[in-house]
């Protein structure tokens, strides 16, 4: 367990039940992997209600606030995840389309 500092994080967990690197369980904090485990089988559907912000029987809660919340079929890849979490924590700092060109303009 580690405390992260205060301010808005990108989380973003993936679950791939391939054997070998290429499977497991993954934690992504602000598009870096802060920790893997070996994939144990297939995925499951939940048996009951999906938590967010705390464990499923109320404890661990979050001390803080879940802004977004999106759920993908699939994992991201390693780009795309440091992608989302730039976009998030530095939205000014991405490509524009201006209004009437076809042509993106960084800031």
């Amino acid at each position: 367990h580690a405390v992260i500092d205060a301010g808005w994080h990108h989380v973003a967990g993936c679950y791939s039940p391939e054997e070998g690197p290429a499977g497991g369980a993954e934690l992504w904090l602000d598009g870096v992997c802060v920790a893997r485990q070996v994939a144990r089988g297939p995925a499951k559907a939940p048996l009951g209600e999906i938590s967010v912000g705390q464990l499923q029987e109320g404890s661990g809660r979050l001390s803080g606030q879940v802004g977004q919340l999106r759920l993908r079929s699939g994992c991201m890849s390693a780009a795309r995840a440091q992608m989302a979490a730039d976009n998030l924590l530095d939205p000014e700092a991405f490509l524009q389309l201006r209004m009437g060109s076809s042509r993106n303009v960084g800031k």
